[in-house]
């Protein structure tokens, strides 16, 4: 969660406009209903681990093709 906020913070400071949740759920919802440019995922979530969300992210028509980053706080 705080590698969460310090890259957020990072990232709100550029041009971006920065979507945000701890919850992978949550945010195969956001990706579906905003217009996204990038994903960042974190290896380790709870529930789904990245390579999870990663998996469905390329399931889904509407955001397959969406530019996707997996990283990790380790």
């Amino acid at each position: 969660q705080e590698y969460l906020n310090v890259l957020a913070d990072a990232l709100e400071d550029s041009v971006l406009n920065v979507l945000s949740t701890t919850d992978p759920h949550e945010g195969l919802r956001m990706m579906m209903v905003s217009d996204i440019d990038l994903v960042l995922l974190d290896i380790d979530m709870p529930g789904l681990n990245g390579i999870e969300i990663l998996q469905q992210i390329r399931g889904l028509k509407r955001i397959e093709m969406i530019p996707v980053v997996i990283m990790s706080a380790r």
